[in-house]
Formats: structure tokens, C-alpha cells, sequence
């Protein structure tokens, strides 16, 4: 596809996902839209397939034919449901009453901190990524490095978010519109396993690159990630504690808090975390390690999409405490993953995705 026709189909796309503000300004207008729960479920779902259809027929079809394209039908989609996001993160910052309805009827859940994060992060971070996944399809790459990152990120915010819902102070006010949320739980696995699947393994390094000094520091600081992250899921698990309480106090209040999402993070996302820095420091001494060049990448997007939703949903619902140590407990998982996905994807970071055979 040529540089011109592959741009029409990008900005085809984002024009049809930003049909989702008149598409969010018509309950408005049209008050029955937002009768009760199962009826905004329905509209939602509604305006998520004709976008799909939409996207399809005005831009996707003519993409060249290859695995990908099908993936970017649900870019579009997702694309579409970011602006939806942001839009419900403005609503919630006070700028806009346009989500109000949607907040006080379908997800009233979205209204706390983390709802407010996630959705900031999926009107942002996400959406730039959905640009640029489509961008590269178009123009007959693989969207290897932004689509794993991706996954890792939106699976994060789901690991925590859904079972958030159903056992935290929400739990007894969750409608059918959570059932929304399964395709956004399912098409990053199936993403991932696309790029893993077509993986390429790396060649073995010798040993004096795993003498390397770069494998040493890695080493340390996926150590450290072990230790912090073991402390922080103790700290979920059990605040009461003597060796706890004061970090649960004073440091880190939000696992403490009723809708339980800190608590997730901490304990949930926190235990994955712990398994992978494991599992990677392991690796760092046996040179077997085809798959941990692609993981580095999904638990880079993982970390980084929860050390932000965790401290910026500690931010909104206005939790004091030791935000130095705070800070650097939730941003270490995403600077040792993120340097070692570096260190590991060297030779695959370039700036021109693989090219689809």
C-alpha cells in the first residue's frame, strides 16, 4: 500500500472513532437511550459494532491481506472506545457532565480513583498506541513492540479492574455493562500470542555477554523488584501487621481502601510481577530465553499501566503519605522491565516495524 493510501486509512479511522462524542451526546437528546442499564448496555454495544462495520467498509478492507488486518478491526473498535474514556475522565476531572448519566446508571465503579486512571490512560497512552499499531498495518508492518506493550498494559488494568468490581465496594451495583469488558480481556492475549507465535528465536549469547555487566544490574534491580513487590503484596495481604502497618498507613493508604483496587494491585498485579522478575533473573543466568525477549515487552506495558493507575488513582481519591517512597516502589517494576526489555529487544527496537511476508 502506498504512503498516501495507507494515510487515508489512518485518518479514516480516527475520524470514525471520534463519531463517539456526538455518539455520547445523543442520550442527551435522547433521554430513553439511558432508560436503565441493560439499555445503555445495548446502545453501547450498538455503536461499538457500527464503528467496527464502519471502519471495515470505509478503510479497513483495502489493507493489504495478511493475519493483521482482522487485529485492526478491533484497533478501530478500541480506538473508538478510547475517545469513550477519555471523554468519562474529562467527566470525572470536572470539566464536562457529558459521561454523567453513563457514571450514575451503567458503571457507577468508573466514578473512583482508579476508574479515573484507567480511563485516562485508555484515552491516552492507549489510543496513541491504537494510532500507531493501525499506522504500521497500513503500511504492511508488524506492530510488534507497541502491540505487546500494549497487551501487557490493558491486561493489567483488567487484572485489577474487573475482579475490583466484584468484590470491592461496588460490588452490589455491577450491571450488564461490565460484560463490555471481555473482548478488551480477550483480543490482547490473542494479540500477544499473534507476535509470540511468529517469533523468531534470538541467537544464543555467549559467555562473555552473559558476563556482561548490563546482566549484573539487571540482575540487582530484578532482585529488588522481588523484595519491594514481595513487601507491598504483604502489605496488601496483611496491613495490620507490625512490619506493615506503618507503609499501609502512612506510605500507602490505598490498599486500605473499600473498592479494593489498591489492594488488587498490590497483591494481584504485584504477585505477576514477582514471578516474571523471577522468572527473568533465572533466565539472566541460562541463555534460553527466545520468549523473555517478548515478555520483557508485555510486562514493560504491564508495569507502567500499574504504577500509573495506582498512584494516580491514590492521587484523586486525595491519599497522603510518603509519595517519595511511594513513587519509587510503583515505578521501579517499570524501569527494570522497561531496561531490560531494552537490553533484550536491542537488535528489534528499530524504528521500522518487521515487514509482513
Amino acid at each position: 500500500m502506498t504512503e498516501t493510501r495507507s494515510s487515508r486509512v489512518l485518518w479514516t479511522v480516527l475520524a470514525c472513532s471520534l463519531l463517539a462524542i456526538p455518539a455520547n451526546l445523543l442520550p442527551h437528546v435522547i433521554p430513553a437511550l439511558h432508560a436503565n442499564a441493560d439499555v445503555m448496555s445495548g446502545y453501547g454495544a450498538a455503536v461499538l459494532l457500527g464503528s467496527a462495520v464502519l471502519a471495515y467498509f470505509l478503510a479497513l478492507r483495502k489493507l493489504p491481506k495478511s493475519p493483521w488486518r482482522r487485529y485492526s478491526v478491533f484497533f478501530a473498535v478500541f480506538m473508538f472506545a478510547a475517545v469513550i474514556d477519555a471523554l468519562i475522565a474529562i467527566t470525572l476531572f470536572g470539566w464536562s457532565d457529558v459521561m454523567s448519566f453513563y457514571l450514575a446508571d451503567a458503571e457507577p465503579y468508573l466514578s473512583t480513583g482508579y476508574g479515573f486512571a484507567a480511563n485516562m490512560w485508555d484515552g491516552t497512552v492507549h489510543f496513541g498506541l491504537y494510532i500507531a499499531m493501525v499506522a504500521w498495518i497500513a503500511r504492511g508492518w508488524v506492530p510488534r513492540t507497541a502491540a505487546l506493550f500494549w497487551a501487557g498494559s490493558i491486561l493489567c488494568s483488567l487484572v485489577v479492574f474487573m475482579p475490583g468490581n466484584l468484590i470491592g465496594k461496588y460490588s452490589e451495583e455491577v450491571t450488564s455493562a461490565i460484560a463490555l469488558n471481555v473482548v478488551f480481556l480477550v483480543v490482547p492475549m490473542f494479540v500477544a500470542a499473534r507476535v509470540l507465535r511468529g517469533e523468531s528465536s534470538p541467537s544464543v549469547p555467549d559467555s562473555t555477554e552473559r558476563r556482561n555487566p548490563m546482566t549484573g544490574l539487571l540482575a540487582l534491580g530484578l532482585l529488588a523488584v522481588v523484595a519491594v513487590g514481595s513487601f507491598r503484596m504483604l502489605a496488601g495481604l496483611r496491613p495490620d501487621i507490625s512490619l506493615t502497618s506503618s507503609w499501609a498507613t502512612n506510605v500507602d493508604p490505598y490498599v486500605q481502601d473499600p473498592t479494593r483496587y489498591g489492594q488488587l494491585y498490590v497483591v494481584v498485579a504485584g504477585a505477576l510481577m514477582v514471578v516474571f522478575a523471577l522468572i527473568a533473573l533465572f533466565a539472566l543466568r541460562h541463555p534460553a530465553r527466545a520468549s523473555l525477549r517478548s515478555w520483557s515487552l508485555i510486562m514493560t506495558g504491564f508495569a507502567t499501566a500499574g504504577a500509573f493507575t495506582h498512584l494516580a488513582g491514590s492521587a484523586y481519591v486525595r491519599h497522603e503519605g510518603g509519595h517519595v517512597s511511594l513513587w519509587a516502589a510503583s515505578l521501579l517494576p517499570a524501569l527494570v522491565f522497561g531496561v531490560l526489555a531494552w537490553w533484550l529487544n536491542r537488535g528489534a527496537l528499530r524504528p521500522e516495524p518487521v515487514r509482513i511476508s
